[in-house]
């Protein structure tokens, strides 16, 4: 809702919903570290209090994989 919300507010149809044919940029997470096991209750949390660079598996952008298996 809020990426569609956002999009709409900027007057964009081409962002906002993974669908074929819009653009969209996604960071995959790998939650499998035990030092996350706790946060997967409360994921944004466990993000800004417990999240780094390793918890990083796949970034997309524009539809193009630029890393994988972090």
């Amino acid at each position: 809702m809020a990426t569609s919300g956002g999009a709409k507010t900027l007057g964009r149809n081409d962002i906002g919903t993974l669908v074929p044919g819009q653009a969209a940029d996604l960071t995959l997470l790998d939650w499998t570290s035990l030092s996350y096991a706790g946060g997967r209750n409360d994921p944004a949390d466990c993000i800004v209090l417990s999240g780094d660079a390793r918890m990083v598996d796949t970034v997309i952008v524009n539809g193009e994989i630029v890393v994988e298996k972090g």
